[in-house]
């Protein structure tokens, strides 16, 4: 069943984006306020299971892919020093951090995927993986295709390592 809502309330919507944002869906942030609202018994354990998140992203991390959703947009590019940037001046962390505590953790769930271009390297913006993903019902929070190495790779993509190694390499010049 599909069902359509207006939320004209701006504390609920915001409550609402919230609980999408942590639950990776709104779908799922809505299926689960419906669970704990108005079922009872074993059926509780499926909210609960449906409401953990299907990634071991820390609250931290998952801000940070908010916040490149929000600036990019999902399946948009942005450069891979523009949104160190940003994550750093956003989130307040010092940059040289932001590569290793929060881009790799991204990565490494699918949530961002990394493309070195000729004269560019840059982040893909993906979807954080669900619950339902890794029951087979769906493969992200809507339902579309999760930004990968390997289709990253068909473009001229480079793995992390290998951009780290040019980084390196580049410093010792």
């Amino acid at each position: 069943m599909r069902a359509i809502a207006r939320l004209d309330d701006p504390v609920l919507a915001e409550a609402f984006e919230e609980a999408a944002d942590e639950y990776g869906s709104k779908s799922i942030a809505v299926r689960v306020a419906l669970k704990k609202t108005y079922v009872a018994g074993e059926d509780m354990e499926s909210a609960v299971d449906e409401a953990e998140p299907a990634h071991d992203l820390t609250h931290r991390q998952v801000e940070a892919w908010g916040e490149l959703r929000e600036w990019a947009g999902v399946g948009e590019w942005i450069e891979l020093e523009a949104a160190e940037s940003l994550l750093a001046n956003k989130l307040n962390i010092p940059a040289e951090s932001v590569r290793k505590t929060l881009i790799k953790p991204l990565k490494k769930e699918g949530a961002v995927g990394v493309s070195q271009r000729n004269r560019s390297v840059d982040l893909i913006v993906g979807k954080l993986p669900t619950q339902e993903a890794t029951t087979g019902r769906a493969t992200t929070s809507s339902d579309a295709g999760r930004v990968t190495n390997e289709a990253v790779a068909t473009d001229g993509g480079a793995t992390m390592s290998e951009l780290e190694a040019a980084e390196t390499e580049g410093d010792n010049e």
